[in-house]
Parts: C-alpha cells; sequence; structure tokens
C-alpha cells in the first residue's frame, strides 16, 4: 500500500460500499429500536424472564463498542491487541479484574480461538464471536444483559448457551426477505419511517461524486445487502436517479470474498426487482447484479472506460466494516485496492464507551486501520469540504492518518515523549496518580482523559506525557525491526523502583526521536496547577514504583479538529424547520408526539386524507394537554456556561413572565463537566410541579435535552410546552434550536437540512458565495469590503439625498470569482436559488446605479479592479457604475480600470463617490 500523500485524482476506479458507508444511519434511535425488538423475541420466543426488560438500551448502551470479542463459552467479553492479548474484559455487563482475567485466560491474558482468529480472521465456529458491525451491537448489550441478570439468579456458570438464543433475536431482526414482505424488526423500522433513522446525503456529497465522474473517474457502488435493500435505501439517499452516480451496481456481494474469490455475477431481471439467478457474461453500464467477482469487475471496467490507459489501474475501495472492506480491499485479486476506512466512531460526537476509546492504539483494530489502509474518516461527506486535489496524508510512522480530525479521546504524542500502552485508567487526584481496577465503577480511561483535557483547557491543572512505561507492552504500529531499541528498553523495564533519571541514563541519543511517536498511547500524568513547581512523591503505577516526577518542560500539541481551509469564514443562522427539529429530538430520546412526513400528495393521503400537499407536510400526533411547562438551554455569558431557565407556566411570552411573575422563572447553573446532574434534575422536574411517576419521567427528559444540547452543539434549546398530557406522559411539544455556527463542519448532516426556500434568495445566493448581503429598499447598489465601511458608506449615501439599495460586504479575502458574483447580485436578472426550486428569481431589480467603495489593507485593490471589468464584461451592466478604491496596489487597480475602455467613473473620496452616484440618478 502506497505510504505517500495521495488525492483522489489519482485514482482511476473508486468504488464506495452502501450500509454505514453512504447511508450513514441514526445510530442511537435505530439500536435501541432493534435491542427493543430482541428484547421482546427473547421474552416471547424463548421463554427468558420478563425481568430482563429492567436492563434498557438507555442504560447500558456505553457498553457497546465495535470490535468487541465474544467467548461465548465463558460468557466474557474481551477486547484484543494485535496479539491476540487480552486489553480489558467484562463477564456479563461486569468488568474483569488483571486477576479474574489472567485466572480464565491464564498469565499470558489469551486463548487459542483469540490466536486463531488473528492468524486468520474468522471467528471459532460455535464459541468465538465479533461484533464488528454497528448492526449486530444491540445483540451484544442484549447477550451480556442476559448473562448478567443469569448470575444473579444462578450464580456464575461453567459454561453459557446463552450467545445461541441472542443470535437467534439477531436473524430474526435481518430475516433475508424482510424488505418485500415487510417482516423483521429492522425492515419495518426502515421502511417505516426510513428518515428517522437514515440520514440522506447532501447536495454537497451528490455533487462531488458527479464531480468524479465528470473528472474520468469510474465509480461502482459494491454492497452485501440485496438488490431489493439496495434500491431501495439508495433511492433515499441519494433520490430516484441515484443509478446516475455508479457506472455499475454489484449487490449481495459477499464481501471480502468477492474481492478475491471467482464467482460469476447475476441478473436482477425480475420485474418485481427480486435477485434471479441468471450467469452473466456481459455487463452493461448502469446495471445492477449480484455476486460477482472483483477481477471480471475491474477488467470491464478498464477495457470500457479506460481503454486508453497504458498502466494499470489505481484503484480505491471505501468502507465502514475492517474485515470486509478494509482486509477484503487490500486482498483483492488482480489489481490491488487502496482503502479508505468510515469509522463513525470517529465522529466526536459519538458516545463515550465503557471499553475506552476504541482508537486506543492497542486495540487489535486500530493496528489493521493503521497498517492496511490509507486515511480513516468518520463519514463520507467530509470528503466533499476539500476538493479532488486536496493532498490527504495516510497513515504512517510520522502521521496519524486521521482526517478531517484526530479520534477524540486519542492524545496527541509529543515528539520527543516516551510513551506507553497502558491497561488501567488514571484517576486524578491531587498531584498523584492513582490506578483504579477495572473491578470498580469509576470512570473509564477515556472519560478520564477528556476530563483532564477539559480541566487543563480551563486553566485547572497542567497535564504532561510521562516518559516511562513499566511491565507494560509497546504495541507500535510498523515493525520492531524499524524501532527496536525503543521496544527493547521498554520490554527491559519489568519491575521494581523506577525513576525518571533511571530511565533517562539508559537511553541513548537518537532513542526518542525514532520512536514512532503517534504508534502508541500516551500516558497522562496530572496535577494541580497550584502544586506545579513540587515533586510529587513516589506514586504506584502498573506494579512499579514512579519517583522524582518533576514539574514538566513541556504541554502536549493541540489536537487539530479539522481542515477548514476551504470552509466559510462568514457566520450565518441555521433555520430548521419544525419536522427537523422533531426528527433531532427524537433521535436524542426526547418524548415528542408521533409524526410522519408526506413528500407526495399520496403520501399526504395515506397519513391524513384532509392534508393536500404543496412541498412537504408534517403529520402529528395530537396531544391532550393538561398542563404546560418551560424549559431552556442556553449559553449564558453572564454565567460564564451553559444555565437552564425553567418555569411551571410553559405555553406562554417567557419574557413577558419575568416582567410580571419573575419568581415564576429559575435559573440553574450546569457545571460544563459534570453536565446536568441527578439532582439538578430532580430540581428541576419538583419547581415544574411534575408529581409521582411524571417527575422521574420529566426529570429523565431534562437530562436527554442536555445530551442533544450538548451533541448537536447547540447555543439554545428552548421547549414551550414541555407538557404533561392527560394520559400522563411528558412530551416536547414545540422546540426551538440554535446552533453553534462554527460547528457547522463537524454538524454536517444538520446544517445540510437547512430549507432555503423560506430565506431572502438574494440571501441565499450570496451566503453560497462568502458574501454578506442584506437588502434594503433604496437604489443605490453597494458594495464594500468591510461592515464597518458598508455602514458608513450607506450614511454617507443618505447624507447626500440617496437611498442605498443594500447592505453588501465581500470581506477581506475576496477575489475576482467572487466580485463577479456580487455584481450579478446587484444587477437586475434571473438566478437559480436551489435544487428543489426549477423557478428563478430576479434580485435586486431597484438598483439604478452602483457604488464600489474598497479600502485595500487586507484585499488587493489590483484584484479589486480586475473583479470590476471581469463582471462588466460577462454581464449586461446598464446602469452608472463609480469606484472608489484607497489603499494596497491602488495606483495599478486605477491603470486597470481606466485602460479598460469601459464607461466606470472614478471617484477621488467616500464624499466623491456618494455624490456622483447620487447624480448618476438624475
Amino acid at each position: 500500500m502506497t505510504r505517500r500523500k495521495f488525492c483522489f485524482n489519482d485514482y482511476d476506479i473508486i468504488g464506495f460500499d452502501l450500509d454505514c458507508t453512504l447511508a450513514r444511519y441514526k445510530n442511537y434511535p435505530l439500536m435501541r429500536y432493534l435491542y427493543n425488538s430482541m428484547l421482546e423475541f427473547m421474552i416471547q420466543e424463548r421463554d427468558y424472564s420478563p425481568v430482563l426488560s429492567q436492563y434498557t438500551w438507555e442504560e447500558g448502551h456505553p457498553f457497546v463498542q465495535r470490535g468487541i470479542f465474544l467467548d461465548s463459552t465463558k460468557g466474557n467479553f474481551v477486547k484484543l491487541n494485535r496479539y491476540g492479548s487480552i486489553i480489558r474484559a467484562s463477564h456479563g455487563r461486569e468488568f474483569m479484574t488483571d486477576k479474574e482475567i489472567e485466572v480464565a485466560y491464564g498469565p499470558s491474558r489469551t486463548a487459542t480461538i483469540f490466536q486463531e482468529y488473528i492468524k486468520t480472521n474468522r471467528e471459532v465456529t460455535g464459541r468465538l464471536y465479533c461484533f464488528h458491525d454497528v448492526f449486530i451491537l444491540p445483540a451484544m448489550l442484549l447477550c451480556a444483559n442476559a448473562i448478567t441478570h443469569s448470575d444473579s439468579i444462578y450464580g456464575k456458570q461453567e459454561e453459557y448457551s446463552t450467545w445461541t438464543d441472542v443470535f437467534s433475536a439477531l436473524m430474526n431482526l435481518y430475516r433475508r426477505d424482510g424488505l418485500l414482505t415487510q417482516s423483521g424488526a429492522f425492515f419495518r423500522a426502515i421502511l417505516g419511517e426510513t428518515h428517522l433513522h437514515v440520514n440522506a446525503l447532501s447536495p454537497r456529497f451528490k455533487e462531488w461524486l458527479l464531480s468524479l465522474k465528470r473528472n474520468g473517474k469510474v465509480l461502482y457502488l459494491c454492497t452485501g445487502s440485496n438488490v431489493e435493500y439496495c434500491s431501495f435505501l439508495s433511492n433515499f439517499i441519494l433520490g430516484k436517479d441515484w443509478k446516475n452516480y455508479f457506472h455499475i451496481t454489484i449487490c449481495h456481494a459477499g464481501k471480502p470474498g468477492f474481492f478475491y474469490g471467482n464467482r460469476p455475477f447475476l441478473g436482477s431481471g425480475a420485474s418485481d426487482g427480486r435477485e434471479v439467478s441468471n450467469p452473466l457474461t456481459d455487463l452493461k453500464v448502469g446495471g445492477v447484479y449480484s455476486n460477482g467477482n472483483w477481477r471480471e469487475l475491474e477488467q470491464w471496467m478498464t477495457n470500457r472506460f479506460l481503454p486508453n490507459l497504458s498502466r494499470q489501474p489505481n484503484c480505491m475501495y471505501l468502507g465502514d466494516n475492517i474485515v470486509l472492506d478494509v482486509l477484503g480491499a487490500r486482498q483483492s485479486m488482480g489489481v490491488m485496492n487502496d482503502a479508505i476506512a468510515v469509522i463513525d466512531d470517529l465522529d466526536s460526537r459519538t458516545p463515550a464507551s465503557e471499553w475506552g476509546s476504541f482508537f486506543e492504539p492497542s486495540n487489535l483494530w486500530t493496528y489493521l486501520l493503521r497498517r492496511f489502509c490509507l486515511i480513516t474518516i468518520p463519514a463520507v461527506e467530509d470528503l466533499a469540504t476539500v476538493s479532488l486535489n486536496y493532498s490527504f496524508t495516510p497513515f504512517s510512522e510520522n502521521h496519524h492518518g486521521y482526517f478531517p480530525h484526530m479520534p477524540p479521546e486519542v492524545p496527541v504524542v509529543a515528539p520527543s515523549a516516551v510513551t506507553a500502552t497502558v491497561r488501567k485508567p488514571i484517576a486524578v487526584s491531587g498531584a498523584s496518580v492513582k490506578m483504579m481496577g477495572r473491578g470498580s465503577r469509576g470512570l473509564s480511561s477515556g472519560q478520564e482523559q477528556r476530563k483532564a483535557k477539559a480541566r487543563n483547557r480551563e486553566g485547572h491543572i497542567t497535564a504532561w506525557p510521562l516518559s516511562l512505561t513499566a511491565d507494560l507492552s509497546i504495541d507500535p504500529i510498523v515493525s520492531d525491526e524499524e524501532f527496536d531499541r525503543p521496544s527493547e528498553l521498554f520490554r527491559n523495564i519489568s519491575g521494581g523502583s523506577v525513576s525518571l533519571a533511571d530511565v533517562t541514563d539508559q537511553l541513548r541519543p537518537g532513542d526518542l526521536d525514532s520512536l514512532p511517536g503517534e504508534s502508541v498511547a500516551q500516558v497522562y500524568i496530572a496535577t494541580a496547577a497550584a502544586s506545579a513547581d513540587a515533586t510529587s512523591s513516589a506514586t504506584s503505577c502498573g506494579g512499579v514504583e514512579l519517583s522524582g516526577l518533576a514539574k514538566p518542560e513541556m504541554t502536549p500539541a493541540p489536537v487539530p479538529m479539522c481542515n477548514v481551509a476551504e470552509e466559510s469564514a462568514q457566520v450565518r443562522s441555521l433555520n430548521l424547520l419544525e419536522y427537523q427539529s422533531k426528527v433531532l429530538l427524537n433521535d436524542h430520546n426526547v418524548n415528542v408526539q408521533r409524526f410522519k412526513m408526506a413528500e407526495r400528495d399520496e403520501d399526504a393521503d395515506r397519513i391524513a386524507k384532509e392534508f393536500v400537499v404543496d412541498e412537504f407536510v408534517m403529520v402529528a400526533e395530537s396531544v391532550d394537554i393538561k398542563r404546560e411547562t418551560y424549559v431552556c438551554l442556553l449559553l449564558d455569558r453572564d454565567s460564564d456556561g451553559p444555565i437552564l431557565i425553567a418555569s411551571p407556566d410553559g405555553g406562554a411570552d417567557i419574557e413577558e413572565l419575568a416582567k410580571t411573575s419573575p419568581e415564576k422563572i429559575h435559573k440553574y447553573k450546569i457545571d460544563v463537566l459534570e453536565g446536568i446532574t441527578d439532582k439538578q434534575a430532580d430540581d428541576v422536574a419538583e419547581f415544574l410541579q411534575f408529581q409521582g411517576h411524571l417527575k422521574k419521567e420529566a426529570a429523565s427528559q431534562i437530562k436527554a435535552l442536555w445530551r442533544l444540547f450538548c451533541s448537536v452543539d447547540a447555543v439554545q434549546l428552548e421547549v414551550n410546552p414541555l407538557a404533561e398530557t392527560t394520559d400522563n406522559q411528558v412530551i416536547s411539544v414545540d422546540a426551538k434550536i440554535v446552533f453553534d455556527d462554527n460547528s457547522a463542519y463537524r454538524q454536517r448532516d444538520i446544517f445540510d437540512q437547512e430549507d432555503l426556500a423560506e430565506k431572502d434568495p438574494r440571501e441565499v445566493v450570496a451566503s453560497k458565495h462568502n458574501l454578506n448581503y442584506i437588502a434594503m429598499d433604496g437604489n443605490i447598489g453597494c458594495l464594500v469590503n468591510g461592515a464597518g465601511l458598508a455602514m458608513a458608506t450607506m450614511d454617507i449615501i443618505k447624507l447626500h439625498g440617496g437611498e442605498p439599495a443594500n447592505f453588501l460586504d465581500v470581506g477581506g479575502g475576496v477575489n475576482q470569482a467572487q466580485v463577479l458574483e456580487a455584481f450579478k447580485l446587484l444587477t437586475s436578472g434571473a438566478y437559480p436559488i436551489s435544487s428543489r426550486h426549477a423557478s428563478t428569481c430576479s434580485l435586486d431589480e431597484n438598483v439604478k446605479a452602483i457604488l464600489v467603495n474598497v479600502f485595500g489593507g487586507i484585499v488587493n485593490c489590483g484584484t479589486i479592479a480586475e473583479g470590476i471589468v471581469g463582471a462588466c464584461r460577462n454581464i449586461d451592466l446598464n446602469v452608472p457604475l463609480i469606484v472608489r478604491l484607497e489603499g494596497t496596489n491602488v495606483d495599478e487597480a486605477r491603470r486597470i480600470l481606466s485602460e479598460s475602455g469601459l464607461p466606470i467613473v472614478a471617484a477621488t473620496d467616500l464624499k466623491d463617490a456618494a455624490q456622483k452616484a447620487v447624480e448618476s440618478l438624475a
């Protein structure tokens, strides 16, 4: 696999997986629904006790993590490193101590079934099972809960058969005929309420796909899903013309065997879209096929679309499953595929897991990602934020390979820090370091790291790397032969009293420089800033006594959160429609009334006969409200953080209530690290006057609102009313959510939902080109750089008897293309607004003169002048144009304007410009 920098234009053939790659599922609500369906199956079909239903998805979901293995006979869940040794383990839901792991698996912390998997990537039938896919994570939690429940009744058993029943429940979810017969909970959920469980792809990403085709790339869709489901899902995420995005589609591919096997291609010619067993000898452009193999597919694509290629094609495949997609692509028969892994755990919004970070360097799956794929991304949408020529840096000994940002729980390793993998989490306790046993209920290592980092940002503590390891294994991504000296050094430290000086004495020049800095986890020691100057006392760490921890000379490097070079620098307000807000609330376990979306007349007729659909209609269940309350979460400047505002009198104007009855409004400060505590939630629910079991439900809803507030980067979340219904439910009937515009790069699935149809079309067009535009009622169009100068320009126009037609700020980084778009905004004519509307609209038809007023501080006046000339020659400019330029390169700018031969009126200063603009209207 290449380790050089790469861009998408380097590749000739690019393939995409469907599920969890192009089609992003809304994991929390979907997994909750599937878990409950499996739980029902276990109770009704396998005679498990109804008491099992006390173990809920809401309570247990932090337990799940992809890549965990189940030793089904022992009832143990294990997280493995690349050598098949256990990093951490649990029996059912209870995490095991080091001693318990060694009793179960010996001092080496491994077993034959683990070693066999490491060698073959195949599970040992009947005993070992890997939860490598998001679709089976509910089964992981259900199995763990069932084992824990069984132990509570019968005690720990010699052997367990629980997984057999859970696997039956899992198979019941995904019945082969589920889509056509609408059977199986998974297909019922997807068919019934697709928008609640699946994210459609954004227009930006669709355009990115089409740009690949326009640039001569051959695109194919290769999925393990059958033809019927592939067609249904692709239609939802891409639209009815989904086949136009790909040159060919392969369903039921049977990965990873598709990449190295020799199965024939089968047709899909049945009228209802079912697969049929027709072996094919010829493939057609735009066709949808089943089975098949990579070697024949690559040869057909190369011969059909790349006949003049004088070398082997460069091929890439993007998928979410490390075994099926990444390793499969890398084992391709014939022309090799490079691979990009789409791992949603990289998303900063992914909930923390009790197993620690998925990306901890000792994890088997992290090793495989770094070893076998180019880069890892949280979502394919992230690729559309950069151009096809953007240079990605792949995994290597010198680079982490994550895009657009590092995993949220993996610290950046300082270049000169010797680092190590730890088996136990570190808890911050004053100036000391204490190790928490895995049997405790303390925070996971990932949670501790996040809390430590958050406090560090607040200035409360200082964190730095610990430059040694003790009785711990290094897990380098590259071979020991390349970096053998540091590895040997660490392996020789096996106990006793070791100080930093002792370790330093063993280091030779170059040892620290040669260690692959980001190939292993970093150990953080945290100490109170007040005692940072002091030397801590001897501290025990993993069986080795550490002494002489002096004040650090270095601090961790900042984590690069995102490549925002091509993101807009303009700030805007995001507007979501009511149905979109309800989807967000529902996704985060906030109670809302049931609703469905109608996108066509026949849908609305089916849902509610009286509706006639023009665009979209939301059909919601009527709620019989007994009492209304008010809850609002917002970032408060005076409180230096988030607060919750509550009132038992909801449904009214809260500002007016604050004036007339201030005692009915309470404010609660929220610790940003701890969030809303159980006590705070109970206090709020009591103040809102919820009684009995509704008090507990209201408290639960308040905590769910807080989770939503944090996960979507909201600055305000207002629920009015939070209603108590006559059938004793607590429901958020109406909500307003205001998002932080600076978070648009990581909340793309939300920001892409914005309905532009209800905004001023001129503002929509301006925002697309990073321009700030506000329409006014006058007739002198203004093109200015800088908000302050724009305000002054409008004032002086009014001073001389004119009326400005707009506020148009092109900003300090304007280029020629933006100047052209600005002129289009200011002149009359048709301009397309959005892909949802076939019509166009006229912009600023009242503009009778244009005044350009630019001060070249940051911006180059020559750039503005060239943009003006280019715009005048590209559009039919039939109104007077007055230009005042001053500042950087102004002489060159004036020369460009004067030699253009265009009827441009030059002004010497701002007063002269305003006078000439007003006089031109006479």
